[in-house]
């Protein structure tokens, strides 16, 4: 009878390779103070000064336009010469009876110390 059994091999089993599964850790947020407050900040700075680059803008445009305005109204305009009326001196001008202002004047001459002499 002891022909007949085959021996019992020993069966080992390859147990599956343990496989680690990384644990997801939801860190906290780090809270950091002033950082919401800086962001808004920021933010308004920024909103403000794409307002003032648009208002900068906006008046230089109107600014060429009226410029352009009056440009074209300089082309337009023809020099006409006006008359003028220059006042002539009337002949009774003379027999008014007006004072008349005069002025007078006298030159004094200082004798020197010794006269030059040309030859």
């Amino acid at each position: 009878m002891q022909e007949n059994q085959t021996p019992e091999v020993p069966v080992i089993s390859n147990p599956e390779p343990e496989v680690s599964v990384p644990q997801v850790v939801n860190p906290e947020p780090v809270k950091t103070k002033g950082g919401s407050f800086l962001v808004s900040l920021l933010s308004i700075l920024l909103i403000l000064a794409t307002l003032m680059a648009g208002f900068f803008a906006y008046q230089t445009q109107q600014l060429v336009t009226e410029l352009r305005m009056k440009n074209e109204e300089l082309i337009n305009i023809q020099v006409t010469p006006e008359p003028t009326m220059v006042p002539s001196p009337s002949p009774t001008a003379e027999s008014s009876d007006e004072p008349t202002a005069t002025v007078s004047a006298e030159v004094v001459v200082l004798p020197t110390s010794s006269p030059i002499e040309t030859e």
